[in-house]
């Protein structure tokens, strides 16, 4: 097990890094979900919270009641979870970190006694450029704790499972916090469903699990499919293109896209985004690329100097992958050019730049 010390500033700069919401769900009496504890206000601040809670509700799951006591969580078919991009890191870092694990098909309702159980809630994990399988090293559990006070009943669940990827141990988090306000039924169902999964939902820790650059993941949504999509088109000599299918994060307009800002909560900070598709003419072929694996997106702060790699299927005229950056003092701007890059994907050594003629961007889809 992770030391306790590492993992709470982790996670304490993770819900600086991302906005609030992103770990812990407060539940009241309309099935809202709102962040923080809950404290006695007068009357016109509980009009004021209720109207926060309501806003709120969209960002995690639409929770529904269960027929069954407790909490419980509901994973309906195949869903997986992907490994997405943190503040600031190289793309060769995200390259690197890559990681799909496929959550349990199941409706479980969680134990209400304080304790420890076992809970098995991912069902493979596949890690890394090389598609490595990771191996389970025994079963899932959870850590449960309760506190009460003033009537506010509150369930922190830490579940944690852990594999071995090649010689390293790496153990995913998934924490919940459920707060039941006074006189509210206690019972809630938690959906697992794109829009839940639109926020970081788990933790991923390798090796030591100390440096933010090659040994953190957070997981959230494959392909996002509850944000905005955008494609973005790059031109250049001879009519060769790459186009390229993002969903989230809006990469010319305002740092976060209206609708991630009202349902997914993330105020002031870095919105989500990931690359779902792309499409490349290059010297007279012309095909798409559609695996995880080979998608890569990061970005600073605010999703500045955004940066794609994609990698090719197999060598064309010996080029492995593509990669381009924004341009600009604040990254914010269109990119200039286009790197070509031989079998290390090193965007610090291409084997080729060439000059864009032509950049745009389309909104293709708004859920």
């Amino acid at each position: 097990m992770k030391p306790k010390l590492v993992y709470l500033l982790f996670f304490s700069l993770l819900a600086w890094s991302c906005g609030d919401g992103t770990l812990h769900a407060t539940l009241d009496a309309q099935d809202g979900i709102s962040d923080g504890k809950p404290t006695d206000q007068d009357q016109e601040n509980q009009n004021a919270e209720s109207l926060a809670v309501e806003n709120q509700d969209k960002k995690a799951t639409n929770p529904d009641e269960s027929n069954e006591e407790g909490i419980q969580i509901e994973i309906s078919s195949e869903i997986s979870l992907c490994g997405v991009f943190q503040d600031g890191r190289e793309i060769q870092n995200e390259l690197d970190l890559l990681c799909e694990i496929g959550l349990k098909t199941m409706t479980q309702t969680l134990p209400q006694d304080s304790g420890s159980f076992e809970f098995d809630l991912i069902e493979k994990l596949t890690f890394g450029p090389e598609k490595e399988k990771a191996t389970k090293l025994g079963p899932g559990v959870c850590f449960h704790e309760i506190q009460e006070i003033s009537g506010y009943l509150t369930h922190k669940y830490q579940c944690e499972q852990s594999f071995e990827v090649g010689q390293d141990p790496l153990v995913i988090y998934y924490p919940l916090e459920i707060t039941f306000l006074p006189d509210q039924p206690r019972t809630k169902k938690l959906v697992f469903d794109e829009k839940y999964l639109s926020f970081p939902l788990m933790e991923g820790f390798l090796g030591a699990g100390q440096d933010y650059n090659t040994e953190m993941i957070q997981f959230a949504s494959c392909k996002y499919a509850a944000l905005e999509l955008y494609r973005i088109v790059l031109e250049w000599e001879n009519h060769d293109q790459l186009i390229l299918d993002q969903r989230g994060a809006d990469p010319r307009g305002a740092d976060i896209p209206l609708n991630v800002l009202l349902d997914i909560g993330y105020p002031g900070a870095t919105a989500p985004a990931n690359l779902v598709k792309a499409e490349v003419r290059l010297n007279g072929s012309q095909f798409q690329v559609n695996d995880y694996f080979q998608l890569v997106y990061a970005s600073w702060h605010h999703n500045w100097f955004e940066q794609y790699l994609i990698v090719l299927d197999s060598p064309l005229d010996g080029i492995y992958g593509l990669y381009c950056q924004d341009a600009g003092e604040n990254g914010r701007e269109p990119p200039q050019e286009l790197l070509y890059l031989g079998k290390d994907l090193d965007p610090q050594n291409p084997i080729r730049r060439v000059k864009l003629s032509n950049y745009k961007i389309d909104l293709i889809e708004s859920p």
